[in-house]
């Protein structure tokens, strides 16, 4: 197992004498007897303007480098990005001159930067080093000058809730890098250093403009001011935010819900190009219900330590409601992984009260206590388990995703898919969105995200109502012969259109690559158990427009699918399919980059110095100075000084590469203190999930034994009432029932003993009457439980004869 790492301590230091203004890194030292040397940080804010037209969004990221150093230094810094954005432009502003940028092949744009260090000449480097993480390297900034980088994406917009959901990602956090992935990825993310303080100062200027009314802009995440207007000239609407407060810290993601009518209103959109090629994109949210299947359900739930605090919490509370929402003709399992995986039972079982107590207990003990994040082998695991006949197996993954090796995730996922549906769930401030994002859409399920102060409940029972109908993925889109029609050469992106899933957003772009007639409509047909499901969108004169929006878009959305589907088996071919695409529609890629060069050379001849810009830790993020260690499970090296102003710096490293198999002494630490909750020689522990753990952790209580003055939410009196539920969907009594309901419990009790009625059967009338009339704000918590109530009661006159009562 390797030897123990000690403990990182936290050490004050003092700030020496210096004059330079504004932030300050402490650099790491091995040496404690020196005192620390302080560097300024060299960027200096952060600007970000957005446009949101319908459901597109322009994104204009400024980011200002000031160098106040004696000598030149070369600036790195590793940012966020939406995974699917297109990021189109880069340009770059050196003392007030303009620095032409061009996209080059990657290693070409290497080679051009290279060359211009040498000669002592500015250069602008911006690479992908993931499609969520992007690396701007400013090289040769002199002592004195100052620069200002803006870069440009775009990006389609979700529906969530029936709401248009904006995510602007801000901060990085620290990634867990496997052993055994020894990828250039890898090696940059293991680089990426940390700090609890922001950065710089963050502003955001939000411009919205819809076709429809909008009635509210709110954020989860920021409190915004927000100015909404009425129509203008053309009949659009608008709407203008910013903080509340003129800058933000730039720990945690932008979420912005923007309600109005335009989620619902399917749309076509032709543009032609300067080339004379046609691209076509439609949109929709399509709106239907089929009838549920049986399924088997299998959980994978992250108890790696990066999900430790608010993020363990978020993820019990959601698996709860998860297993206590499932059909009474499921099967289900339950893994736990982290630096190795634990499952419920040795392979899925029907949900009984037996099943469903085991899982229960094992919430109770369910921690973020497991080191660190290995998700690709418990993944294999659960696909190679043998599928139940007539029960189509759904996948749901609770995991903030902080991991380097996703694509390998991702494209494991697509591998498997014909018998695993995929459906994911990012935890936190900052999850992974490469992860989440890759792996449900590889898995032809849904993706989501919550953060801390969310409601969690509606993002589940929407992805499992969508998990338990059957999955409707034989979708075709015919544009018809206008667009020139079938004789000119076209391709869709994606290739395959993707499954349609009830009020989530379907998007298919279509390239022609010359100009022809366009028809009147566009249909989309889908085939179901059900029938054939049908929709025609109008082709109107506002469809129409000039430009290159949705060329870029579809060449995203081509890079995207030919990396995920189509690069593990044909690396060379689509290396280069990728790089043309990125080349001819300047895009930031996997293998394109932008470049900028100054012409002039700088006088300067002192040294280059390297300084990276270190990422905020996310917000609710407290697994740093535990002894889960990450990312790469090494324990962090901190320090935090007394000085006003001053940041307080900690550096990640990354286990060895070389090794596979290879852990450092923190990883190792943390799976010899690890909880686990199955134990392979142990199959009754495996199946009952009821031995104590070793590290003698109190049990916590259960909610349904919190008495009356704790219950003070509704939401927590409807999650102490749900627990209560057989798994055939009747309420088991205790005491809690009556200390919720009040005196109308006995009054109830006593109108039914006296007709001879079931205790179950009252029992569960009453409470199916209580939480109807009681909570109605939080029924997409208890929709389905109360649903299978009633299936199993059948008797709506009982439930009547209640809700008369309580009234």
């Amino acid at each position: 197992m390797g030897q123990k790492q000690s403990q990182p301590t936290i050490q004050q230091v003092k700030m020496p004498e210096i004059t330079m203004a504004g932030l300050l890194y402490s650099l790491p030292t091995t040496n404690t007897y020196e005192p620390p040397v302080f560097v300024p940080v060299p960027l200096t804010s952060v600007q970000v303007h957005v446009r949101v037209l319908n459901f597109i969004a322009q994104v204009e990221l400024i980011q200002v480098y000031h160098n106040v150093e004696k000598n030149p230094i070369e600036v790195i810094y590793f940012f966020p990005a939406e995974e699917e954005a297109a990021v189109i432009s880069c340009s770059a502003e050196l003392d007030g001159r303009n620095i032409e940028t061009v996209i080059k092949e990657k290693e070409k744009a290497k080679e051009l930067y290279d060359e211009a260090i040498r000669d002592r000449k500015t250069a602008f480097l911006l690479e992908e080093t993931k499609p969520d993480i992007f690396q701007m390297k400013v090289g040769n900034l002199s002592p004195g000058s100052e620069c200002k980088v803006t870069i440009n994406y775009i990006m389609e917009l979700p529906v969530e809730d029936g709401k248009t959901k904006l995510t602007i990602p801000t901060t990085i956090s620290p990634r867990y890098v496997p052993a055994r992935d020894g990828s250039e990825a890898a090696k940059k993310i293991a680089s990426i250093e940390y700090d609890l303080t922001t950065p710089a100062a963050l502003t955001l200027q939000l411009d919205i403009a819809m076709k429809t009314k909008m009635t509210s802009v709110t954020s989860p995440s920021h409190q915004l001011v927000t100015d909404i207007h009425g129509a203008d000239k053309t009949g659009s609407y608008g709407a203008v935010s910013r903080f509340d407060g003129l800058t933000a810290d730039m720990d945690r993601d932008i979420v912005v819900l923007i309600e109005s009518e335009e989620p619902n209103q399917p749309k076509v959109f032709i543009e032609k190009g300067a080339d004379g090629s046609i691209a076509g994109l439609v949109s929709l949210v399509p709106r239907f219900e089929l009838k549920k299947q049986p399924s088997e359900v299998i959980f994978l739930i992250d108890c790696s330590g990066s999900m430790s605090g608010k993020s363990i919490g978020l993820a019990k509370e959601a698996l709860q409601l998860f297993i206590h929402s499932l059909p009474v003709d499921s099967f289900f399992n339950v893994f736990c992984f982290g630096s190795s995986f634990t499952q419920l039972f040795p392979e899925s079982r029907a949900f009984t009260d037996e099943s469903l107590d085991s899982a229960k207990m094992l919430l109770k003990r369910l921690d973020a206590n497991l080191g660190g994040t290995e998700i690709f082998e418990p993944l294999e695991a659960i696909f190679k388990c043998p599928p139940l006949v007539g029960k189509p197996r759904q996948v749901f993954v609770i995991t903030d995703g902080e991991v380097s090796n996703s694509q390998q995730c991702v494209q494991l996922v697509e591998q498997h898919n014909q018998h695993n549906r995929v459906f994911t769930l990012g935890i936190g401030a900052s999850a992974d969105r490469h992860l989440v994002k890759g792996m449900a859409r590889a898995g032809m399920g849904t993706h989501s995200f919550t953060t801390y102060g969310e409601n969690i409940a509606g993002k589940v029972l929407k992805q499992l109502k969508q998990s338990l109908q059957p999955c409707v993925h034989d979708v075709q889109v015919d544009w018809g012969q206008g667009a020139g029609g079938a004789e000119l050469e076209s391709c869709q992106a994606p290739l395959k259109t993707p499954p349609v899933y009830d009020g989530s957003r379907l998007l298919v772009y279509k390239l022609w690559d010359k100009a022809g007639s366009v028809g009147e409509k566009v249909t989309i047909t889908a085939k179901t158990p059900e029938g054939e499901l049908s929709l025609d969108v109008k082709i109107d004169k506002d469809s129409f427009s000039e430009g290159d929006l949705i060329h870029k878009l579809f060449a995203r959305k081509m890079i995207q699918d030919l990396e995920e589907k189509f690069e593990k088996n044909n690396t060379e071919e689509i290396k280069s399919l990728i790089t043309d695409l990125g080349v001819k529609y300047g895009l930031a890629s996997k293998h394109t980059s932008f470049i900028a060069v100054d012409d002039k050379s700088n006088k300067e001849t002192g040294v280059m110095m390297t300084r990276q810009v270190r990422n905020q830790v996310a917000h609710g993020y407290q697994a740093l100075g535990s002894q889960m260690g990450p990312p790469g499970a090494c324990a962090p090296m901190m320090c935090i000084d007394s000085a006003p102003r001053m940041m307080k710096c900690m550096r990640m490293d990354s286990a060895p590469m070389s090794a596979p198999g290879a852990r450092c002494g923190a990883m190792l630490e943390s799976l010899e203190l690890a909880t686990d909750f199955c134990q392979e020689e142990d199959e009754d522990y495996c199946e009952d999930g009821l031995e104590e753990s070793e590290d003698g952790l109190e049990e916590r209580e259960d909610v349904i034994e919190e008495s009356e003055e704790e219950l003070k939410s509704n939401m927590e009196k409807v999650l102490a009432l749900t627990s209560l539920q057989a798994a055939a969907g009747y309420f088991k009594q205790e005491e809690i029932i009556r200390t919720i309901i009040g005196n109308k419990f006995e009054v109830f009790k006593a109108e039914c003993v006296t007709k001879n009625i079931d205790t179950k059967v009252w029992l569960t009338a009453l409470v199916i009457a209580f939480i109807e009339q009681n909570f109605p704000d939080e029924k997409d918590t208890w929709d389905l439980i109360v649903e299978k109530a009633r299936d199993w009661l059948g008797n709506t006159e009982v439930v009547v004869a209640a809700s008369d009562c309580l009234n």
